[in-house]
C-alpha cells in the first residue's frame, strides 16, 4: 500500500524531537489543573470506581477504562504543548478513526464561553504502548485550554509538557451548575466520532460551558442494578437517559427502563430527566419508543414535573442518509444533529428548573 504521506505530506504525523529535558513535565492529576469525566485509581484513568465496574457486566467491567469524556483543563504561557502518553495496548475499531478511538484533541477556552478546536494529538500506527505529540503556538502568551481524552482507549499515564518556567494554571471554570450525566450505548460513548470533541456531549459542553459525565458503555447499557445505584447517588444537574440501543429485545427494554426511572428517582428526587430513544430505525423502533413513552407518561402521572421526552426519530432529522458510519454509529454530522436535538431540550430543562440561578 502507497504511504500517502510521502505524497501529500497534509497526511504526515509529524514525530516530536527528544526535548523533555528541557519542558517542564507534570504528570496527570495534579493540584495545577482541572481533571473532568474521568478520575485516576489503581494506576489509570477510569469512569467509574473498580468495585461498581466490576459488579456489572462484563462490558461494563472492561469500558469503564475507556476515558470516554475525560477532559484537561489548564492555563499557560507555553508556546509548546506536548503530551506524553502510556497505555497498555492501542485501541482499533475498523471503522472509527484513530484520531477518536485513542486520540486526544486540544481547544482553546476564551472567557465570554466561546472555544476553538486547536489540533489533534494522532498516535501514529505503531504507537503500541503510547506516544508522544505536540503542538506549537506561534507567539507565547497565557491561553485557557483543554484536552480531550479518547473515547474508547485506556489511557494508563499522561503527561503534560511545557516550555521551561511557563506558567501553569487550572484554566477556565466551567458554568456554575453541577455536571449533566448521560447513559447509554455506543452512540453516548461516542462511536464513531472522529475526534475526543466531536462527540455529542462533548459538543453540548462546547456550546454551553458546562460540564459533563459520560457513562455510555458499548454494548454495555442495559440499566443493571449496581450502575442504576451509582448513578442515582451522582451529585448532577441534569440526567440523559440515553438507554434504548443495548436492550437485546423490547420486553427487556420494558423490564427495565421504568425499573431504572425509580432506582434515580429513589435517591434523587429532584433531578430533572430526559428520555431519549434510538436515533436510528432498526430493531423495531416504535414498540421500543412506546416503553420509552410509557415511562415518561407513567411517571408524569404520578405527578413528576421533572421528566422529559426526545423522540430519537428526530435527531437526525431528513439527512439521516449522511448522519452514520454503518447505518448505526453517528459520523461527526450525525453527532452535530444529535447535538442540536438534545442541546434544545437541554435549554428547556435548564430554563424551567432555573439550574443556572437565573
Amino acid at each position: 500500500m502507497t504511504d500517502i504521506a510521502k505524497i501529500d505530506k497534509n497526511f504526515e504525523v509529524k514525530q516530536p524531537i527528544n526535548d523533555n529535558d528541557t519542558l517542564d513535565l507534570y504528570s496527570i492529576p495534579n493540584e495545577k489543573t482541572a481533571l473532568y469525566g474521568v478520575f485516576y485509581e489503581n494506576d489509570r484513568f477510569v469512569r467509574l470506581p473498580k468495585e461498581v465496574a466490576d459488579i456489572n457486566s462484563d462490558a461494563v467491567a472492561r469500558l469503564y477504562k475507556n476515558t470516554a469524556g475525560g477532559r484537561l483543563r489548564f492555563s499557560t504561557n507555553s508556546k509548546k504543548i506536548k503530551i506524553i502518553v502510556e497505555w497498555e495496548a492501542r485501541g482499533a475499531l475498523r471503522h472509527m478513526p484513530s484520531t477518536g478511538v485513542c486520540g486526544f484533541s486540544l481547544q482553546e477556552d476564551f472567557v465570554d464561553g466561546s472555544n476553538k478546536y486547536v489540533c489533534t494529538f494522532i498516535p501514529p500506527y505503531d504507537s503500541l504502548k503510547g506516544y508522544e505529540s505536540e503542538y506549537v503556538f506561534e507567539e507565547e502568551k497565557e491561553r485557557d485550554l483543554t484536552i480531550y481524552f479518547p473515547l474508547y482507549n485506556e489511557v494508563k499515564s499522561l503527561t503534560l509538557a511545557i516550555d521551561k518556567g511557563a506558567t501553569l494554571g487550572k484554566g477556565l471554570p466551567y458554568k456554575n451548575i453541577k455536571p449533566i450525566l448521560y447513559y447509554g450505548s455506543s452512540i453516548t460513548q461516542g462511536g464513531c466520532a472522529s475526534r475526543p470533541d466531536n462527540s455529542y456531549e462533548s459538543i453540548i459542553s462546547k456550546w454551553n460551558n458546562i460540564d459533563h459525565i459520560n457513562l455510555g458503555f458499548s454494548g454495555g447499557c442495559r440499566a443493571e442494578e449496581p450502575i442504576s445505584n451509582y448513578m442515582a447517588g451522582l451529585d448532577v444537574s441534569i440526567f440523559v437517559c440515553d438507554y434504548d440501543h443495548n436492550a437485546p429485545t423490547v420486553e427487556f427494554l420494558q423490564n427495565t427502563h421504568y425499573k431504572l426511572y425509580e432506582t434515580i428517582r429513589s435517591k434523587n428526587k429532584s433531578v430533572p430527566i430526559l428520555f431519549v430513544s434510538r436515533p436510528n430505525f432498526t430493531m423495531n423502533p416504535e414498540a421500543r419508543l412506546k416503553v420509552i413513552k410509557s415511562t415518561y407518561n407513567k411517571a408524569k402521572k404520578l405527578g413528576d414535573n421533572k421528566v422529559y421526552l426526545l423522540d430519537g426519530r428526530k435527531l437526525f432529522g431528513r439527512e439521516y442518509n449522511l448522519c452514520t458510519v454503518d447505518g448505526t454509529h453517528p459520523n461527526d454530522l450525525g453527532f452535530y444533529f444529535m447535538a442540536k436535538a438534545i442541546n434544545k431540550m437541554l435549554e428547556k430543562i435548564i430554563k424551567e428548573n432555573n439550574l443556572l440561578g437565573e
